[in-house]
């Protein structure tokens, strides 16, 4: 039994780690990409602003740190967030995909782009985000979520592989997984 402890608070440590390594993604917090069902006037033209005016940071705002003279990150991310609040996701993923073309180490965008996929119900794509966190970011924990955009689009064949690259690090069952997982089994 305290094997089993002992490998339940290392697992937890190591996604701890890969959140923290892995940047401000999207501030690690879900409800950042929930669309909101009814705006209010005053939020709908905050959030317009709020477009706009990251758009022009992004065009005019340089860090100066780099020598390649790129717009910083975090404008395109916080476009990107307000687009998806405004329900525009194909107009965050394009902001999004932007900031990629000048950072092409972004975690956080990468961790984004997967969300917004699969709010636009594109699991495939989603996955691939989730696999490049997993395997170039080594943050496995990111398997899991690979394995459950792979559920809802009824693929076995990704979820298995995914669950199972998922079990061999961490070993922690996911019952909600096995069980879809033995009910779509195919002899």
């Amino acid at each position: 039994m305290q094997k089993l402890q002992k490998r339940m608070i290392v697992a937890t440590i190591v996604i701890l780690l890969g959140l923290l390594i892995g940047g401000a993604i999207w501030y690690c917090q879900d409800q950042h990409i929930i669309i909101p069902v009814n705006l209010t006037q005053e939020e709908q033209k905050d959030y317009e602003q709020k477009v706009q005016d990251y758009e022009k940071k992004i065009q005019t705002e340089t860090d100066p740190e780099d020598s390649l003279k790129r717009p910083y990150m975090d404008h395109f991310l916080e476009k990107a967030r307000y687009e998806t609040y405004l329900g525009r996701l194909s107009e965050a993923e394009k902001t999004l995909r932007k900031g990629l073309s000048h950072y092409e180490t972004s975690s956080a965008a990468h961790h984004n782009l997967a969300k917004i996929y699969e709010k636009m119900g594109k699991n495939q794509k989603a996955i691939k985000e989730y696999l490049i966190l997993a395997n170039e970011y080594r943050m496995q924990q990111y398997l899991l979520d690979a394995a459950r955009a792979a559920i809802v689009d009824n693929d076995y064949k990704n979820a298995f592989r995914n669950y199972w690259d998922y079990q061999k690090v961490f070993k922690t069952p996911d019952i909600t997984i096995e069980d879809w997982l033995r009910k779509n089994k195919k002899s």
